[in-house]
Parts: C-alpha cells; structure tokens; sequence
C-alpha cells in the first residue's frame, strides 16, 4: 500500500472518502510551510539585531518554500544527507539548550517551581490544551509501514525502531525542555521562539553560541519540510493516479518518477499564504506562525480519523490478508484501540478551532494588561499630583494594581471628575497636564485593541459548542472599555 492511510481509507471506504483523506493529508502540508516560512525572517532578525522590512522578509520566506520545494524532486536516498544532518542538529540543539539549564539552575536557580507534582498533567480541561501536541507528535508513524515491502524481518524491526526511536525522541524533548523551563517562566514562554529566548537569556543575546544555535535552528526547518514532503508529495501522486485528486498532482519527474506535481502545487499554495500575510496584518491578524500552524494540525488530525474505522473494517472483510502485525486480545481490544484515539482526535479538533481561539485572545490580552497596569499606575499619580497641586480633593479610590482592565479603567471617572472641576491653569499643573494627556491617549490606544479582542470573543462565546466548551474554563463575556477621564 504505498499511498498509506488513503489506500487503507479507500480500500475500506471507496474512492470518496479517499479522496477526503488525500486532500486533509495534503493541505496541511502547505500551511505547514508556510507557517515555518514565518520563521526564518523572526529567527534572522533575532541573530543579527536588524528588525526586516516587508519586502526582505517575504524574499526570505519565499526561498525558504522554493529551497524546500526543489530539495524534495530528488530521490529519498539522494536527499538522506540533509535528513541526516538535520537529526543531528536537532540532537545537538536539544543537548545544548539542556546543558545550558543545567549550568543556569546551578548558579542562578530555577525560573520555574520545579517540585515533582508540576511535572504531573492537571485532570482538568486545560489538560486539553495539550492533547493536541501529543497526538500531533504521533503523526506519521504510520508511513514507515509502507515500507514494509522493502525489509528483512518488519515484524522485528518496526517495533524496534518505534520503541528505540521513541525513548530517544521523549529524552531529547525533556532535556531540551528542562532548559528551556530552568531559565523562562512558564507564563513568559514564547510559543513559537522558546529554544531562542531561552538561549539568549542563559547565554546572551548575540553571543556566538546565540548565533549558532539560531543559525541551526534554520537549517533543522528544512530537514522537517524535505522528510515529511516525500510522504505527503507520494500519496497526492498515488491519489491522482488513481483520480481521487486533480491530474496535475500525478506529474512525476521522467528522470526519477519523483511527484515533481505535488510539490510544486505545495510551493505554489505556500507562497500564496505568504504573499497575503501582509494584507492579513493590514486586516487586523498577526500570530501568523500560530494561525497556519493550527490550521495544520486540524487538517492532519482529521486525515487521521477514518483511518481507525479503516482498521476495522478491513480486518472484517479481508481476513486472510497476510498482516505483518496483529492487534492481540480478540475484537474486544480492536474496537478499544480503534475508537480511543478518533474520540481523543475529535476532541482535539474541537478544542483547537473552538477553545484554542478563545485562549489565543484572552493571551493576547492578557500580554497587553501588564503594560496598561503601568500606565494607569502613572496616571494615578500624576492625576493625584495634579489635584494636589490644584488644591482639591483625592478622592478615595484605587485605579491601578487591579487584577483585571476593567477594575481599572471604572474607578478613574472619579479622580478625573474631580480635576475638571478645578483650575489647572497654574504652573504647576502644566506639565502634568500634559503628561496626563500622554498616558491617555496610550491608554486609548490600548482599549482600541482590547475592544476589539473582545467583540471577537464574545461573539465566539455565542456559538453553542464553543459555549459549551468554554463553560468548563469558567469563561465569561468581557465588558467593552471606554477611558475617557480627560
């Protein structure tokens, strides 16, 4: 079966729901790259100190699709090299943010609680926030099956090599992670440049072992893009061929019968998605990594769902098929290991296109009320100052050190009302009038973003199943702002 989950899929389903799988396995493909593409200007403009414009960075981000586009027309085993060096960096990478936590938590301590039980998953629902990830790292085991033609003994092998491969995988992530956690709050974690941070607080930005480990970071992006497009760029061709996708998607390469069809289709969505980032930002979006990164993981967990009832199926009505392995334990244990994992898929997507959205927003507020806390903490003191030195009266309230913007922003109408009712004209109050009128207009500035954070959602909490998901967070509609004191 060289097309993997889609033959298994049709052979179980028929061509329709084939070419469904075809097409979710496929796109999701794209937006990963184009998600990675968002990267590499980040990443650069981190190394060198130069923030890039838009033009260098779309350049950047293009050769970054077509590099990886090109790289995959050659044979796996003309490409092995760059797979291989890209495994090695990641170890080398994984090692060197490790030793670096260990060497800080030794002479600095700590950044987070490390006590055993916070090692330990929540059995609540934001233990869903990291259900995704988990499934998301199990992607692709499936594909070394279709490789079972071309080995001695798969039987022995396959299982070795998930179960050594799988050791190594988990070690190398929790050393990596204990570096990155010995030097970064858990709440100050970027979600996209983690490894880059943490290397720059424990080592120093622009230091040479920053540089190095950012400039291998880049490199270890194409060894992700080159390995995964071969078995994405096969099954498009194999669903083609057999008409479940487009023709163009069949197109092979006359001198290696590499999918040279696919892949540039690939190159082609990718670079598109790009080229509309800067209109996405015009339009109010950002996170762009975040965005199509998402909408890859949900493309790919759904690819994924009619695979298990494929299992199933297949056992049912072809029997005496010659199977490398056998789910021990009798039907029982088959319908268990089949429907677990499509209920814990599903539960995955929901939470991502539904909850993760709604966590996206309340982050992004949640980053901005630190700042705004400073700035309604220097507008009460100088809007205090200010009645002092008019001669009034401060009135008994407290703007800043709220816990949320909105225990902030109502209580300062009264400090404010007290100062339109004075004369400000003298020398004293100048000045501060003036500085008071700085911190509000930044402070407008703030609420503009905040409002519209929360028209969105509120809007997305109105819709029953998001609704229903958000009630076991506790979740409630945001009020609208409006800071208008001056």
């Amino acid at each position: 079966d060289e097309g993997g989950l889609y033959d298994w899929v049709r052979r179980a389903f028929g061509d329709r729901w084939g070419s469904r799988v075809s097409w979710y396995y496929w796109i999701n493909f794209p937006l990963w790259m184009a998600s990675l593409a968002f990267l590499f200007p980040e990443t650069i403009a981190m190394i060198t100190g130069i923030e890039l414009g838009i033009v260098p960075s779309l350049v950047i981000e293009l050769a970054f699709i077509w590099i990886v586009v090109f790289l995959s027309f050659s044979k796996v085993s003309d490409s092995a090299w760059i797979l291989n060096l890209a495994a090695v960096l990641k170890v080398g990478i994984a090692l060197v943010v490790g030793g670096l936590g260990i060497w800080y938590a030794v002479n600095f301590g700590f950044a987070n609680d490390m006590a055993p039980e916070t090692f330990l998953p929540t059995l609540d629902s934001n233990s869903l926030t990291y259900l995704s990830i988990i499934l998301f790292n199990f992607m692709g085991f499936e594909v070394i099956t279709t490789y079972v033609g071309s080995m001695e003994n798969p039987s022995k092998q396959i299982p070795k090599a998930i179960i050594a491969g799988g050791i190594a995988i988990a070690a190398l992530y929790l050393f990596s992670s204990f570096g990155i956690g010995a030097a970064i709050p858990a709440m100050d974690i970027s979600l996209d440049s983690g490894i880059m941070d943490a290397v720059g607080i424990m080592a120093g930005v622009g230091s040479v072992l920053f540089i190095v480990v950012g400039i291998v970071f880049l490199i270890t992006l194409f060894g992700n893009m080159v390995s995964w497009s071969f078995g994405v760029n096969f099954v498009a061709e194999h669903a083609a061929k057999r008409q479940n996708m487009p023709r163009p998607f069949a197109h092979e390469s006359k001198k290696n019968q590499m999918p040279t069809g696919a892949a540039i289709i690939n190159g082609i969505v990718a670079s598109v998605l790009v080229l509309l980032s800067p209109v996405m930002e015009l339009a109010g979006f950002d996170g762009f990594f975040w965005i199509f990164f998402s909408m890859n993981i949900v493309f790919l967990l759904i690819s994924y769902i009619p695979m298990f009832p494929a299992f199933l199926k297949l056992r049912t009505i072809d029997p005496a098929a010659n199977r490398v392995f056998k789910v021990p334990g009798g039907r029982g244990v088959a319908l268990v290991v089949a429907w677990v994992p499509v209920i814990l898929l599903v539960l995955a997507i929901l939470y991502i296109v539904c909850v993760n959205t709604l966590d996206k927003w309340r982050f992004r507020a949640d980053r901005q009320y630190p700042y705004v806390r400073e700035l309604m903490d220097e507008w009460e003191q100088v809007t205090r100052r200010l009645l002092d030195a008019a001669g009034g009266q401060v009135p008994d309230v407290h703007v800043a050190g709220q816990k949320h913007p909105w225990d902030a922003v109502a209580p300062a109408d009264q400090p404010a009302a007290a100062c339109q009712a004075l004369d400000l004209s003298s020398p004293l109050c100048v000045p501060l009038l003036a500085r008071q009128a700085e911190l509000e207009e930044e402070l407008d500035v703030f609420l503009e973003v905040y409002n519209g954070l929360a028209r969105s959602y509120n809007k997305a909490l109105g819709r029953p199943v998001v609704r229903q998901l958000a009630r076991l967070r506790g979740w409630q509609p945001w009020p609208a702002l409006d800071f208008c004191p001056g």
